[in-house]
């Protein structure tokens, strides 16, 4: 996955129809040790990486927020979802890098909240993950090498805009902010990109 440096504002750029009320995750940024679970610290890969080792590993990594925007009439155009999540100016991260040691255990029982234009959309806890970090970054190593830098991100709480009745779509002005407790607010304003386009032409 792509990374960029972490910015404390990033522009969630919906179309004409304009993305829903945004999926948002912890994101944990996984460094890791060396093939089948030992760890080189040269090289701080990991392939193969028990949920022991995992979870010793994570006390170093740190945390920050994910606001995975979804472009939702993008998204429903195909079977696969890639374009909708992957409009430029999309998946803001940020808005710090927190050290694990600011955070309990595995990032646990951390309030996680998203607001749209002040009003809470969504509202849950780190507690509330189907699986805790520690096995998401052991099971990801049965996959993939981890490498420096990678990050993971774990999803989202009930309350996405789509599946509310009726849909919740954020439009041009709103602001999106998402807050964990603990390591802070990432406030995304939403932009008409297309609309943009059209008044420069």
């Amino acid at each position: 996955m792509r990374t960029t440096r972490p910015r404390a504002v990033s522009r969630c750029r919906p179309t004409r129809r304009s993305s829903p009320a945004s999926r948002r995750a912890l994101s944990a940024i996984a460094r890791r040790s060396s093939a089948r679970g030992s760890r080189n610290s040269s090289t701080m890969r990991a392939r193969w990486w028990p949920s022991s080792a995992a979870a010793g590993g994570i006390s170093r990594r740190p945390y920050a927020i994910f606001n995975d925007a979804s472009v939702r009439d993008y998204q429903m155009r195909a079977p696969q979802w890639t374009v909708g999540k992957n409009f430029d100016g999309t998946g803001a991260f940020g808005p710090f890098l927190v050290t694990a040691d600011e955070l309990p255990p595995g990032a646990r029982g951390l309030r996680i909240s998203t607001r749209l234009n002040g009003q809470v959309v969504q509202d849950a806890s780190t507690d509330d993950l189907i699986f805790d970090v520690a096995t998401l970054v052991s099971t990801l190593s049965e996959a993939i090498t981890w490498e420096p830098g990678d990050v993971i991100v774990t999803g989202t709480p009930a309350g996405v805009g789509l599946a509310r009745k009726p849909p919740l779509w954020m439009k041009p002005g709103d602001v999106c902010e998402v807050e964990v407790e603990g390591i802070g607010v990432l406030r995304n304003p939403i932009i008409d990109e297309a609309g943009e386009r059209r008044a420069a032409a």
